[in-house]
């Protein structure tokens, strides 16, 4: 139980309601004084963080609602849709694949300067096309997955192989170009 006084309750409800300190001060009965406002605010910041994040909590179905809205809604603008399902992802904790700019308008081949090759992240396998869009590999990699090399440069991967070991890869550190070999 709060030990506030009702004066410093109605304080924290209305800093809350109106997001000025010096208002929400004035408007409890306390006399104009933004210096002890500002005060106020400190000395019951803990219960003021406490009350916010109750008052979100409850908005949290809300919030999920209307981003589950702008993402299924065909009339929303792609970017909107977009913009939602990054929001989602960032509050579920779910990682998204790193995108990299690609010149379309480009005709003549030129080589990738970077192989496809496989990368540990957080003990699963990824796939890394060209100069640096990750995937994730399939549980257990495809046939097409398994037959690309480790990137062994990579301090995340070398650890991973190291610590377990991979039999369906071998690494010769005198090549340039590691090779995968099917044993």
């Amino acid at each position: 139980m709060s030990s506030l006084t009702e004066r410093q309750s109605n304080f924290v409800d209305m800093f809350i309601e109106l997001g000025d300190a010096t208002k929400a001060y004035e408007a409890v009965g306390y006399s104009p004084d933004r210096s002890n406002a500002n005060k106020l605010v400190q000395k019951l910041s803990t219960e003021i963080n406490q009350r916010l994040q109750s008052r979100m909590s409850l908005k949290t179905s809300t919030a999920l609602s209307i981003l589950e809205e702008l993402m299924t809604n065909k009339d929303n603008a792609a970017r909107d849709r977009l913009n939602a399902v990054n929001s989602w992802l960032d509050r579920t904790n779910v990682a998204r694949a790193s995108t990299s700019k690609v010149d379309v308008t480009q005709t003549e081949y030129q080589p990738r300067s970077n192989p496809d090759r496989r990368y540990i992240r957080n003990g699963s396998q990824h796939i890394i096309i060209g100069n640096g869009v990750m995937f994730p590999c399939k549980v257990p990699p495809t046939e097409s997955e398994a037959k690309l090399p480790f990137a062994y440069s990579d301090p995340e991967t070398a650890k991973w192989l190291q610590e377990n070991g991979y039999p369906d890869d071998t690494y010769d550190p005198d090549e340039e170009n590691t090779v995968y070999i099917e044993h």
